[in-house]
């Protein structure tokens, strides 16, 4: 039995009971979200959910091999470099705009190969999701034009967000840490991982591709409760103090990552840790081992999460405005908090002198 932990406590578990096949791609989100995924906190020791990167690690740089990404040339030229160190600097003097971390999509650099992992996966969840997947991702998964035949060109993703929410797919060449991240949520874009997994690494994502963020994220972002919720979420994260951080780490794993609703009386799935998992988006529903607890965000917040297996806590909305109001509410406590702390640092600045 492998040693593994919540995200914010002990905890044992036999993991290989229940691969994880997005373990990876949540590691890598929390990272982004300033929690720390140390080796204290997940467990490296097996094949299962390990090779993770922890948070002393180097920054995925685009000129890094990955051993599981066949399209990796697209990430490799001087415009992915720039984006890059860009995003090593931000929130210092001059590095401030969210603009400078995007790169272009560079479509032609799709193989054969890659496109024909993108049909695989989307034959392999296209059938479930149309019966268990919340009829809100599924308008806007045809809203956005998203289809089974070719990985989808931002562009033209893009055209349609536009239209629907203002919301936008920015293609990313790797990791962005937590600051810019919230940053660019702030301004309704979604830094998007344009690699694609290689054929031979269906079940195991080490850290998030093409599929998980525009197959699982993007088509929310079509729907104006849920395009409301998460720029409220990032504009929050941008002032929250690190008590609040944690908080909202918790609350983006359990809504935009593993998420439930209830929808005419019927459980359905909406996180894009579900919605692109074709394991975990069926044990979530079926299994007798999953907690499934009515939506309540202070009960969320406080509530630890395990990353290296399928989840045993989930939590159920009524409707995505539930889950823009109660963000509205929190963001404005954050928000004042945050105001407040900054005036007192100012006050004992000026009683210093």
């Amino acid at each position: 039995m492998c040693k593994s932990r919540h995200a914010d406590g002990p905890h044992h578990h036999d993991h290989h009971a229940h691969e994880h096949p997005e373990g990876g791609a949540g590691t890598h989100r929390l990272k982004q979200l300033g929690v720390d995924a140390s080796d204290e906190r997940v467990c490296t020791g097996c094949g299962c959910c390990g090779k993770v990167k922890t948070a002393a690690s180097e920054p995925q740089r685009p000129d890094a091999k990955q051993a599981y990404s066949l399209n990796h040339a697209m990430i490799d030229g001087e415009q992915a470099r720039r984006a890059a160190d860009y995003a090593e600097h931000f929130g210092e003097p001059g590095y401030d705009d969210p603009a400078r971390l995007y790169i272009d999509q560079q479509y032609a650099g799709y193989s054969d190969d890659d496109q024909a992992v993108w049909r695989e996966l989307y034959r392999r969840q296209a059938d479930h999701l149309d019966a268990h997947a919340s009829r809100v991702w599924l308008g806007g998964a045809r809203a956005i034009g998203l289809g089974p035949d070719a990985i989808p060109d931002l562009s033209a993703i893009n055209a349609n967000l536009r239209r629907l929410t203002g919301w936008q797919s920015r293609a990313v060449p790797g990791y962005v840490a937590a600051r810019p991240f919230f940053a660019c949520l702030s301004r309704r874009e979604f830094p998007t991982t344009v690699v694609i997994r290689p054929k031979d690494r269906l079940e195991y994502l080490p850290e998030p591709d093409i599929f998980h963020d525009v197959f699982g994220h993007v088509p929310l972002h079509a729907d104006p409760a849920f395009a409301d919720f998460l720029q409220e979420y990032g504009s929050a994260a941008l002032v929250a103090d690190a008590e609040h951080t944690e908080r909202l780490a918790r609350l983006f794993w359990f809504t935009v990552e593993f998420g439930l609703i209830r929808e005419e009386g019927r459980l359905k799935v909406y996180g894009a840790g579900l919605i692109s998992s074709p394991g975990e988006s069926r044990h979530c529903l079926a299994s007798p081992d999953v907690d499934r607890r009515p939506f309540d965000l202070e009960e969320v917040c406080d509530t630890a999460f395990e990353i290296d297996h399928y989840q045993p806590v989930l939590f159920v909305l009524d409707s995505f405005a539930q889950l823009r109001d109660a963000m509205r509410s929190y963001a404005a406590r954050v928000r004042e908090e945050a105001s407040g702390l900054s005036m007192r640092s100012e006050r004992d600045l000026v009683a210093s002198h």
